[in-house]
């Protein structure tokens, strides 16, 4: 029985203007009143999905990739990059010639070296820094615009204690701390609130989606999601773009 449903946000159950349409969030509101709780799993700030929960209030959500949960207005969960390293990792990334924008995630600002990037539209709260500086907050996420990849590849290696992510489709890779992942952070609400894993329906589209898809008791991926994802899955839904993911839960829980 599901008791807890788990979704990424872009290209999964936001089409592509980015909203939830109205048949959907429906959907979503009638699991809530059968009592089953709903998460957003996302890269973005907790602040960059206010604009999405207009349409539908999840009950927890899960952002920066993981490092950090929010109930409400309370920070439940932050997993943040040592200060040190942190410094270290963006003192390489301004050597690479490649690199074309350094984004830091911490605090309530998303910091970066490019004042060109239209980021204020959805409460990213841009902040320009020059990271040939110090930084001195909490780092929660690293991101870099880089088109040749390998590149970060070859330097995460020099720090154990990070990962990488790249993201399907673009020059932007993401740096976190090794622990910060949508299924760790599903590990830890599962076990506040009481509820096995094996209750969990997890629905996702992208590489940093493939731990959560499978491992939750239910792994569904959209029909747009890329191949990794789809072999992973238990199930393959409806495209983002056709309620891909409210048609799942229709038909499959409600």
């Amino acid at each position: 029985m599901i008791k807890l449903i788990i979704t990424d946000l872009d290209n999964t159950l936001l089409n592509d203007v980015k909203v939830i349409s109205s048949y959907s969030s429906e959907i979503l509101r009638e699991c809530q009143r059968k009592g089953i709780k709903f998460v957003f799993a996302t890269a973005r700030p907790e602040r960059a999905t206010k604009i999405i929960q207009k349409s539908f209030q999840p009950d927890y959500i899960i952002s920066n990739n993981g490092a950090t949960i929010s109930h409400g207005d309370n920070v439940i969960f932050n997993n943040v990059i040592d200060t040190e390293i942190g410094n270290s990792v963006l003192a390489d990334l301004s050597e690479i010639g490649e690199v074309t924008c350094l984004t830091v995630e911490a605090g309530k600002c998303l910091y970066t070296d490019y004042s060109g990037k239209p980021w204020d539209n959805e409460n990213w709260n841009p902040v320009h820094f020059d990271f040939s500086k110090s930084f001195d907050e909490d780092i929660v996420k690293i991101s870099t615009e880089c088109k040749k990849t390998e590149l970060l590849d070859n330097l995460i290696l020099k720090y154990p204690s990070l990962h990488l992510y790249h993201n399907n489709g673009e020059d932007w890779s993401q740096i976190m701390h090794i622990n910060s992942t949508k299924m760790n952070a599903i590990n830890y609400l599962a076990k506040i609130l009481n509820t096995h894993i094996s209750n969990i329906a997890a629905f996702g589209d992208d590489f940093n989606d493939i731990d959560m898809i499978k491992n939750c008791g239910i792994g569904i991926a959209v029909g747009n999601a890329v191949d990794s994802v789809k072999q992973v899955a238990d199930f393959i839904c409806l495209t983002n773009n056709d309620d891909g993911v409210a048609e799942w839960i229709k038909a499959n829980i409600l």
